[in-house]
């Protein structure tokens, strides 16, 4: 495992320093972005998406949640209330990117959808989940390069 920290909001993604701790890009990778997407605009989410498949071998996966837009266009959990936009906007974590899962074909390309993760594949996929609430609207995907 290999992490880098920064500040995506700030700079971009620092593949000099990626690889000078050891990554290697000729090797498969699996990536992760798991929760942090929906914070970020959508042009940092491209290029992001740029630089991680020119840092990919083929083979490679990346494993990401994004928040599933919604029919009027606003980003945001089915179920959420203004009490929770408000929570939000006041620690300073909006929801600022979102899309369809029709529309991620595009965004994510070079990337290759493999499959979607939501809410019903969860439960589906633990029984013990059957009872419990699950938040709809952040929608799992695995890709590949």
């Amino acid at each position: 495992m290999h992490f880098v920290a920064v500040d995506l909001n700030v700079t971009a993604f620092d593949k000099e320093a990626l690889i000078k701790s050891g990554f290697d890009p000729a090797q498969r990778t699996c990536w992760i972005a798991e929760g942090l997407l929906m914070y970020l605009p959508a042009d940092i989410v491209s290029s992001m998406m740029r630089t991680l498949k020119s840092l990919s071998a083929p083979g490679s996966q990346f494993a990401f949640t994004f928040m599933e837009k919604q029919s009027d266009g606003r980003i945001r959990f089915d179920s959420q209330s203004k009490l929770v936009d408000w929570w939000l906007r006041g620690r300073g974590e909006p929801f600022l990117w979102g899309t369809t899962r029709g529309e991620l074909v595009d965004v994510i390309r070079p990337w290759r959808i493999i499959r979607f993760f939501d809410h019903d594949d969860l439960r589906r996929l633990e029984s013990g989940l059957t009872d419990e609430p699950i938040a709809r609207g952040e929608v799992i995907c695995l890709a590949e390069i």
